[in-house]
């Protein structure tokens, strides 16, 4: 069989040095394509000689476009788009001699699949990828070659331009896969078909590994990967947040931590990952804590694999753990990291294990790293059977590519793939509810305004402080609930009592409880309505001493022998 010859579009040869997680979707696709087919690959990459010589792929330059979201850059984009068109429509004169953008045009052309690899970069805060990919896209129409738009996560974040722009490269797409729900309804909104849209996990959750070198401790450990970007909050703030989670995982436990860069350079003057890691490091001063060097997507796999658990800020650390069924705890630091990790454990069951800033910050973090530790054993077997599902729904995504390479033009290609309903395993709402209180808030601030992601923190204290109240008292009205419940179900039995006793007593008893359970009713709706009701039964208590003291009560026995029952039942919930 003749190779099939594709042109691949992903975040490969990135400026400021190796990125792992985006390097490791265009590696999986190829894996995952080749394993199925020869291929013949050119992958379009922001440094050949790199490219070229840790995968051996054929290269081109990317087109390039102007970056920045201002006006001036908008309209750059968009003469560019148009003059790399109209020189694959015959224009000799619409680029320049050595413009890039004519080895992407004759790639293209000479192409049998047009890919563009999972990414989560379509996202207004990029719009040159936007430009792009699109611009690909265009190519691949204009030489009438198939487009397969591969594990994207489409947003959260877009201007009106730019998903104009997006709603044409999903539109153009013989088959479009993303990586969460939010992506899937937005490709919707944008126009993408749902007979051609696939909702699948990430491309690279199943990246076959390669041993690591690195020599691991004897006692086991967590691998921890921390972004440089700090969100919504200031970066003090959030590197002080990891600084105590990590102190937490080496107090409440006997394992080391490796700390494992998936961005940035490593040396004396490091940058990125590499300078946060470092930076932790000196300030735990704890020979358990241990910097990694530059590791590559497949061992980084390999390291995975062997992790008692994976605490990150970033995507793939969150993503390769699940693949390889290890415990895992995803930090979100605003709206767009926290979409993309809590998709990611969405996707497998794990929600309650995506934190937001807020946590991070404001939370206690010891219970969460005792569960996520002593809960390992059930957690790897959560995982293990929901990857069994999930790595045969990408296997048919493969599959469908290949196939939709095969078909004549003009032919529909196959059903999308879907993902199928798995299990939820939630973590102890002791800590669950107050993450998911501080995430949803740290979340909405994020979506506020273009300047979000840069508000200060005297704007972010108050609303997180509120997020925690709101949370203590979700907690408290839960305990309240209970109670009432209790003191229910003991009056219901006090009336059961009072139905057999003269009629006289009856119709005291009967009173007395029905007025107390007039002040329930409405107790389960709101906290501090609850405590006034209960406030109710202690009067009701002095209502029924009173009658105690009557003629009546002191004749009849029954009633009072009940009324010492309800006595025992009110003073019980004095101190709710």
């Amino acid at each position: 069989m003749d190779p099939l010859k594709i042109v691949v579009l992903g975040d490969v040869g990135g400026a400021g040095g190796y990125h792992l997680g985006d390097e490791a979707m265009a590696e999986a696709l190829v894996e995952g394509l080749a394993a199925r087919r020869p291929l013949e690959v050119t992958a379009v990459t922001g440094d050949a000689a790199d490219t070229e010589r840790r995968y051996g792929w054929g290269t081109v330059a990317r087109i390039g476009f102007a970056s920045g979201d201002g006006a001036a850059e908008a309209a750059e984009r968009a003469s560019r788009a148009e003059r790399v068109l109209a020189g694959a429509e015959g224009d000799t004169n619409a680029l320049a001699w050595d413009d890039p953008a004519w080895d992407v045009i004759h790639a293209v052309a000479a192409a049998d699949l047009v890919v563009v690899s999972g990414a989560g970069n379509l996202n207004s805060a990029w719009p040159e990828h936007i430009a792009e990919r699109a611009a690909l896209g265009a190519l691949a129409a204009r030489f009438s070659k198939r487009l397969v738009v591969s594990g994207q996560m489409l947003g959260p974040t877009l201007t009106e331009t730019d998903g104009v722009t997006l709603a044409g490269l999903v539109n153009g797409a013989a088959l479009l896969s993303v990586r969460d729900r939010a992506s899937r309804d937005l490709a919707s909104e944008l126009g993408a078909p749902r007979s051609r849209t696939s909702f699948l996990v990430d491309d690279a959750m199943f990246l076959a590994p390669t041993k690591s070198q690195v020599p691991l401790p004897e006692s086991g450990y967590v691998l921890a990967t921390f972004a440089a970007h700090s969100g919504d909050a200031p970066w003090e703030t959030v590197s002080g947040g990891y600084a105590t989670l990590l102190r937490t995982i080496l107090r409440e436990s006997q394992l080391s931590v490796l700390l494992l860069a998936h961005h940035g350079t490593d040396g004396e003057d490091p940058t990125g990952d590499y300078l946060v890691h470092r930076r932790l490091a000196e300030e735990l001063d704890d020979p358990r804590v241990v910097e990694l060097g530059p590791t590559t997507a497949r061992e980084a796999m390999d390291l995975t694999r062997t992790a008692a658990a994976v605490v990150s800020s970033r995507y793939h650390p969150v993503v390769f753990a699940t693949g390889t069924a290890v415990p895992v705890l995803g930090i979100g630091v605003d709206h767009y990291t926290q979409s993309k990790i809590r998709g990611a454990l969405e996707n497998v069951g794990l929600a309650d294990y995506a934190l937001g800033v807020g946590s991070l910050v404001h939370g206690d973090l010891t219970p969460v790293v005792r569960q996520l530790l002593d809960d390992g054993p059930q957690i790897r077997d959560h995982l293990r059977a929901v990857s069994e599902v999930r790595r045969e729904e990408l296997g048919r995504w493969w599959d469908l590519v290949i196939a939709t390479a095969a078909l004549p033009l003009g032919a529909e290609p196959g059903p999308a793939v879907s993902l199928s309903d798995v299990p939820e395993l939630h973590a102890d709402p002791a800590w669950a509810a107050e993450a998911r209180g501080l995430a949803d808030w740290s979340a909405l601030i994020s979506r506020h305004g273009e300047n979000s992601r840069r508000a200060s923190a005297e704007a972010l204290r108050p609303v997180l402080a509120d997020a925690l109240h709101a949370a203590d008292r979700e907690r408290e009205t839960l305990v309240l609930r209970d109670e009432l419940r209790d003191v229910r179900l003991a009056l219901d039995e006090a009336r059961t009592e009072i139905e057999i006793a003269n009629r006289e007593g009856e119709h005291l008893m009967e009173a007395a409880l029905e007025a107390a359970e007039r002040r329930l009713v409405d107790a389960e709706a709101e906290l501090d309505l609850a405590r006034s009701e209960i406030a109710a039964l202690h009067r009701s208590r002095a209502e029924l001493d009173a009658l105690m003291r009557t003629r009546s009560m002191r004749a009849l026995r029954l009633p009072r022998r009940v009324y010492s029952r309800v006595r025992f039942v009110l003073r019980g919930a004095r101190d709710v």
